[in-house]
């Protein structure tokens, strides 16, 4: 259980990286007492070049991602392994139906289904729900009372009493294609053991509900299309979605099952799987779940998936050397890139984009811009400029490639609109980020059930699943 002491975000920073912070900022203090000019240059210079080694990474997967990678996956001959199903629920009584319904559609031996609804202790009307549409065999297993109340403590208290050779995770609002369990294991049997987990792609089936689902889906078509796809095909860590992740159960226990103290337990497992020497794959069927439809609902959950990635940072960064040698050093770096560029490419794009938009209008006014460039050098702010401007036209480009790629023409419009969609990302990342401090490990939970779109899903065709991941 050493990893799970080590990764653990019970503690936001340890006492070095307390104390790498506070060195730090007195030297930035002392800095702009001193030399206010070159502090604020060499601020500027490590976040462009943060910004360009994340965006650098993203287009390498992008591009990596494009095209068709057969998986050539013989039909298994042996007994279906036993698999579980954990779906964790907390006040989601009115989603309960469908959901279940869902589940009852999958394609598999029912007597080697295990199916676990997970029900916090406090939350009988989701419990009485559950117990009105529950299947036969199917168990309500009770959360009971603790701290933190997360997902990935509820997901630990099933992982104790769960039997299946394989889990997956699905969430309340979610409609996963009937044969997802069995393209699962004809996956994990043709791939060598040390793949321990399989990603499904997400998609919305209320994706054309208004600008923010189409924005959304903009966004999963590139991350699940391409973004995942090259990752998995690089043979890289990967940042696992919080549903419709599937696992070789025995890798799980191996490395003490989910962080219950991290917001993002899905991308912090991915993380950690990867230390202890296992690989994550893609697979090639989609879940459909419900893109959120209001904007503060979207605002809290994207404040959570950013402070769950600066928590995943932190993990990775408290025994760095250790950790690279685990995961490789061009692995480690890329995974650090991969998770810690999240939360510093979006804070910095609303600094960035503000300070660009202020140059711009108080020069084409002929007011005076003097202060900006004695605190950003000519040099500087025109190569930040140039690079913010180029990085947000690649990355916008991939996005428009993705949803051309698989047919969504509706979405392409949209899709040339993303950079607003961003600036509002880039706000629920300044929230996230400021609750690592004030509230690290409350968790943000997402409304369900508020989609106006018809029940059935319309998958469009995406890029199959790459066999092998190389290097």
């Amino acid at each position: 259980m050493t990893v799970w002491r080590e990764w653990s975000a019970a503690r936001t920073v340890t006492r070095r990286q307390a104390i790498a912070a506070l060195v730090a900022a007195i030297a930035l203090a002392a800095g702009l007492v001193l030399a206010p000019g070159v502090a604020v240059a060499c601020v500027a210079g490590v976040f462009t070049l943060c910004f360009v080694a994340t965006t650098t990474m993203r287009i390498a997967y992008f591009s990596r991602g494009h095209g068709v990678e057969d998986l050539i996956v013989p039909a298994s001959t042996r007994r279906a392994p036993r698999y579980s199903v954990m779906v964790p629920l907390y006040h989601e009584a009115r989603v309960v139906p469908k959901l279940l319904d869902a589940l009852e559609a999958l394609d598999y031996p029912r007597d080697r289904l295990e199916v676990l609804v997970l029900v916090e202790h406090d939350d009988p009307v989701t419990r009485r729900a559950c117990e009105r549409h529950l299947r036969e065999g199917w168990q309500i297993i009770d959360v009971p009372p603790g701290f933190p109340r997360t997902k990935p403590r509820a997901l630990n208290v099933g992982l104790e009493v769960l039997t299946g050779e394989l889990l997956t995770i699905y969430d309340a609002e979610d409609r996963p294609e009937p044969d997802q369990l069995r393209r699962a294991v004809q996956a994990f049997d043709a791939l060598p053991d040390e793949v321990a987990s399989l990603q499904a792609r997400l998609d919305f089936y209320n994706s054309r509900q208004n600008v923010l689902t189409r924005w959304f889906a903009c966004e999963y078509a590139t991350h699940f299309g391409l973004y995942l796809e090259g990752i998995s095909r690089y043979g890289h860590a990967m940042p696992l979605g919080g549903t419709s992740t599937h696992f070789r159960t025995e890798a799980v226990r191996r490395v003490g099952g989910w962080d219950a103290w991290n917001v993002t337990e899905d991308c912090e497992l991915g993380m950690r799987l990867a230390a202890a020497g296992y690989a994550s794959r893609t697979l090639d069927s989609t879940t459909h779940e419900e893109a959120v439809p209001v904007l503060r609902a979207w605002i809290r959950q994207r404040s959570r998936w950013v402070k769950g990635f600066a928590q995943t940072a932190l993990a990775m960064t408290r025994a760095p050397i250790r950790t690279a040698r685990a995961m490789g050093v061009r692995r480690y770096l890329a995974a650090l890139v991969t998770v810690a560029g999240v939360p510093v490419v979006l804070m910095s794009q609303l600094v960035f984009w503000v300070l660009l938009w202020l140059y711009a209008g108080l020069r084409a006014a002929g007011a005076d811009v003097h202060w900006i460039e004695a605190a950003f050098p000519a040099p500087l702010l025109m190569l930040g400029m140039l690079l913010l401007l180029v990085g947000n036209f690649a990355v916008l480009l991939a996005h428009v490639s993705a949803v051309y790629q698989q047919e969504r023409y509706d979405l392409v419009r949209y899709s040339l609109l993303l950079p607003a969609y961003w600036l509002l990302a880039s706000l629920g990342a300044w929230k996230g980020v400021s609750q690592l401090v004030s509230r690290p490990h409350f968790w943000e939970k997402t409304s369900h059930g508020l989609a106006v779109e018809p029940a059935a899903p319309v998958a469009g065709p995406v890029a199959a699943v790459p066999a092998q991941g190389g290097s």
